[in-house]
């Protein structure tokens, strides 16, 4: 079984990293942009797409209103053969160096002075607590950037509305069967980019070993928590507290299928502050359906 997963619901908050603004973005050669600072990518060939897309998509509509995420620079993108690299701030590189120090030092199953998780994850597979990894976002080469208009470390400008209008998108992380490059796609088959091959010498060069979905939070070190999500619990339901719907993976074959509740395990920490809730029954966004989140505050190790 590989471990590409989609992800349906995606809902915006304050630390998303995953899609900025038009004034903290340059355009630049696509030959050229910091993914080629890479060691391991010095001569390598750039893939304008994948070879071929994961098949037989589960598309679970929703049974209320929801409406896509608006994704993507206003003025058309880039020039032809450049591409939108967010401009690194200051305050990125502080917080990138805080959060590998801290996922250098503790497991994911390990309780940190200043990260909280409310996750779940694949039952029979472990994670690597961000041992011997990368970093979030643009803040180290490896991540080709294929998009004119979709640049990773965009920030997301508009959210839901608590008890009002439901705003997600779908996004599949998935290894091309061709290439066995590691791509990002934003719905179906909007690409945004891809880890090249050359990044991995382990296991995850042909299949993950675990998948999360969830929420994670961290905290510089006041002494209130940060909320997670929307900053209510999930028992508040739909359109109240974040959520993630419709997951699936992606097996050896290219294909999605659903998850079985036998395979998932839920994991929380501080749960007078956060919380999972799911599968549920009756899941208004369809498929594999979770709530999570929690108003954060003073949380107990």
């Amino acid at each position: 079984m590989a471990g590409s997963s989609r992800l349906h619901g995606f809902e915006r908050n304050d630390t998303d990293f995953l899609i900025s603004s038009l004034s903290h973005r340059n355009c630049v050669d696509i030959h050229k942009q910091p993914a080629f600072d890479h060691p391991f990518l010095k001569n390598h060939k750039i893939q304008i797409s994948p070879g071929s897309l994961p098949k037989g998509m589960i598309n679970k509509e929703a049974t209320s209103v929801r409406i896509s995420v608006e994704i993507g620079l206003k003025d058309g993108g880039c020039p032809q053969g450049t591409v939108p690299i967010r401009r690194i701030q200051k305050q990125d590189l502080i917080n990138s160096k805080s959060l590998k120090t801290i996922r250098n030092r503790y497991s994911s199953k390990v309780v940190s002075p200043q990260y909280r998780l409310a996750l779940q994850s694949m039952r029979s597979l472990q994670a690597n607590g961000f041992h011997n990894t990368g970093c979030d976002d643009v803040l180290c080469p490896g991540f080709v950037q294929v998009s004119k208009s979709l640049p990773l470390g965009m920030v997301l400008k508009t959210s839901s509305e608590y008890n009002g209008t439901q705003i997600d998108d779908d996004f599949t992380v998935f290894k091309d069967p061709e290439s066995k490059d590691w791509w990002l796609l934003l719905g179906p088959n909007r690409r945004i980019g891809y880890w090249p091959k050359n990044l991995f010498h382990s296991e995850f060069a042909d299949y993950a070993k675990t998948v999360q979905w969830g929420g994670e939070v961290f905290n510089a070190g006041t002494e209130a928590w940060p909320p997670m999500g929307s900053g209510r619990f999930p028992d508040e339901g739909y359109t109240k507290a974040s959520y993630i719907g419709n997951i699936q993976l992606i097996d050896r074959d290219g294909k999605y299928r659903e998850l079985h509740d036998e395979e998932v395990i839920t994991y929380v920490e501080s749960r007078n502050c956060y919380s999972v809730m799911g599968p549920l029954e009756v899941p208004p966004v369809g498929g594999y359906y979770i709530l999570f989140g929690g108003p954060g505050g003073k949380c107990p190790e």
